[in-house]
């Protein structure tokens, strides 16, 4: 699975959920959601 997302300067990142952990990953869909 790989999450786009955008980074606080405006560009976008890509980070792939197995790089992610429980928290980063609830900390992330917090934001884009």
């Amino acid at each position: 699975m790989v999450i786009l997302g955008e980074a606080a300067d405006g560009r976008e990142f890509v980070v792939t959920a197995r790089d992610m952990t429980d928290s980063e990953r609830r900390s992330f869909l917090r934001r884009t959601t």
